[in-house]
């Protein structure tokens, strides 16, 4: 009796939750979409005490979907060193990026080439600079808190 009276008040409350939601927004394509949705939903949830019907004792059988093999060490420590790499650069790219966007926003170059060398734990080693602004080298010691012996400035060559 319990489950009969849960089920119809999770049948209720999804109907009202989805009756709110919809008269929440204004019409758009958004809404329809969402209305088709939270049809889907509430139907699933409607027809989920019936699938224990068809001889499942659980509503939804996860055995039927594959699953990977487990890997071994050498794949685990690949895998590992994949995703160490893959932060690296990352967090690598995101620096040099951000270092660019402080520069542009102080007068600099849009063209100006940065170089920074990172572990793969977000240690910075070194940032390389190729501009002709010795100002540089101050400005993201600054702004970014890194020291000052870290960041080399190169001369830009110009042609």
């Amino acid at each position: 009796m319990t489950f009969i009276r849960n089920y119809v008040i999770l049948v209720v409350g999804c109907i009202f939750l989805s009756t709110f939601v919809q008269t929440a927004l204004p019409d758009s394509p958004l809404k329809k979409t969402l209305r088709f949705a939270l049809g889907l939903i509430l139907g699933v949830i409607i027809i989920t005490p019936f699938a224990r019907f068809g001889g499942s004792t659980e509503p939804f059988s996860f055995a039927a979907v594959p699953t990977a093999p487990p890997l071994g060490a050498q794949q685990q420590q690949q895998m590992k060193s994949l995703v160490q790499q893959q932060t690296k650069t990352l967090f690598q790219q995101t620096l040099e990026q951000t270092i660019l966007r402080t520069i542009v926003e102080h007068g600099g170059s849009e063209t100006t080439d940065i170089h920074a060398d990172c572990g793969n734990d977000g240690t910075i080693y070194s940032i390389t600079i190729v501009s002709h602004d010795r100002t540089l080298p101050t400005l993201i010691s600054q702004t970014f808190d890194i020291p000052l012996q870290k960041i080399h400035l190169r001369a830009q060559i110009t042609e």
